[in-house]
């Protein structure tokens, strides 16, 4: 996909998409306007991802139901236009959304569960084995092998000296 032409005019970000699913001053605005990219009338795509961050972004930070999110996000996605960039298919981020409702877990995590389950035979590397068993992953493996230890994540302040 990467360096592939696109027949079109711009790309749709994950804030229009945001503010076309919940009731805000900008709603009506936002949904004319992806309503003509899904017809066509704007010649732009929506990157399937964009769902992705938009449900992290409006359950994380705007605090909205989960269920609603992930019900009305979905009802979208299954939307047929040629406005969809599929950079990920689309039934594996609509099933991401139900691991994501399903086991409370973020938007990114739950689409690689739900890419990961086509592919029964891989091990499926995560913090806790108990957790990856848990969501359905019997091949589920912490990394390094410590079975319900956490593994601790470096933040940036920790790696950057800070003056």
């Amino acid at each position: 996909m990467q360096g592939e032409s696109l027949a079109c005019d711009g790309i749709v970000d994950v804030g229009l998409v945001v503010l076309s699913h919940f009731s805000n001053p900008a709603k009506t605005e936002a949904l004319n306007f992806l309503t003509k990219v899904f017809m066509q009338e704007i010649k732009a795509v929506i990157p399937t991802t964009t769902f992705l961050g938009a449900y992290h972004v409006m359950t994380s930070y705007l605090r909205l139901p989960r269920p609603e999110i992930a019900k009305i996000l979905s009802k979208t996605l299954s939307l047929d236009s040629e406005a969809f960039y599929e950079n990920v298919r689309k039934e594996d981020v609509r099933e991401g959304l139900n691991y994501s409702l399903a086991y409370s877990i973020e938007s990114w995590d739950s689409f690689l569960l739900a890419w990961a389950k086509g592919w029964a035979r891989l091990l499926f590397f995560n913090r806790r084995k108990a957790e990856g068993k848990k969501q359905g992953f019997p091949n589920s493996q912490s990394y390094p092998e410590r079975d319900n230890e956490e593994i601790p994540f470096l933040h940036l302040k920790d790696i950057i000296r800070v003056n």
